[in-house]
């Protein structure tokens, strides 16, 4: 993709032409995303360009706020900055420091407000692309993972697109919780509380040892080759604490029965799948 997340933190709005907006409380579009105050509150260009605007005054709605035109035609909008890292005219690579989380100009608390525009900025919803669906974003990925474990089944894009909005939305009215499609920190931890709780899958056993005096075939291939090979997997199983060395001093001594070879080589590749 061409664009990286521009700062770390969950979502907490969205890209919408009907959302109310905080501060004057009515019904406006609303041209970029929200990213939330987090631990590490840097930000960093989206892409690589040039700083067309780095506006420390802050007297518009946007408080302190960075724009950068870019190689494809479009810019990039970072608003409600804390401290502003760039100069007017500088070039800056893609995910370099741009500036810090803040809460100036029109804003209820720190966050990041990030728009992408078509061409160069406009005040207009429809000259805007909704940046969720221009930046693979590891936080989504993991969202949709624990959608996915409780029962929402979507792609695991890294993408906050529409399906995602919707598996939120589903999640939360199941669950009576505030709904807008965000998975915000109060979504996040709802989900992960919901996946502490259900049942573990059940741990698979290592084989009983075959009973004396059955009629029991004994794993001791003919092939030199392929035992060598079998012990020494066994011998990494037994290293990587998968099996106990018993099975290894069995199949070793020739005392391993076939039945219990296949029932191991199963066991350890669940075990190194987890």
């Amino acid at each position: 993709m061409y664009y990286i997340k521009p700062a770390q933190g969950f979502l907490t709005s969205l890209f919408s032409n009907s959302r109310k907006n905080p501060v004057l409380g009515v019904i406006r579009p609303h041209q970029g995303i929200d990213i939330g105050n987090d631990t590490d509150n840097t930000i960093v260009a989206a892409a690589a360009g040039e700083v067309r605007v780095a506006d420390n005054a802050g007297k518009t709605g946007f408080g302190k706020y960075i724009a950068i035109t870019h190689p494809n035609g479009q810019e990039t909008i970072y608003a409600h900055l804390s401290s502003i890292n760039v100069k007017t005219g500088q070039n800056v690579t893609q995910g370099q420091k741009i500036g810090v989380k803040g809460t100036t100009g029109n804003s209820t608390g720190i966050h990041l407000h990030f728009e992408v525009c078509k061409s160069r900025y406009a005040d207009n919803f429809n000259s805007k692309l909704d940046p969720l669906l221009l930046f693979f974003d590891p936080l989504t990925k993991e969202i949709q993972e624990m959608l996915n474990k409780l029962g929402l089944k979507l792609a695991t894009d890294g993408v906050y697109g529409n399906d995602t909005i919707s598996a939120v939305t589903s999640y939360q009215k199941n669950n009576k919780l505030g709904v807008d499609g965000v998975c915000g920190r109060t979504t996040y931890n709802h989900m992960k509380n919901a996946i502490s709780k259900l049942p573990k899958p059940p741990t698979p056993s290592a084989p009983n040892p075959p009973s004396k005096g059955s009629d029991i075939r004994m794993f001791n291939p003919s092939n030199n080759v392929l035992k060598q090979a079998v012990i020494k997997d066994f011998e990494q199983a037994v290293k990587d604490k998968l099996i106990d060395n018993k099975w290894l001093v069995d199949l070793k001594a020739g005392k391993l029965s076939l039945d219990d070879a296949f029932a191991l080589r199963v066991i350890i590749e669940q075990r190194r799948d987890k």
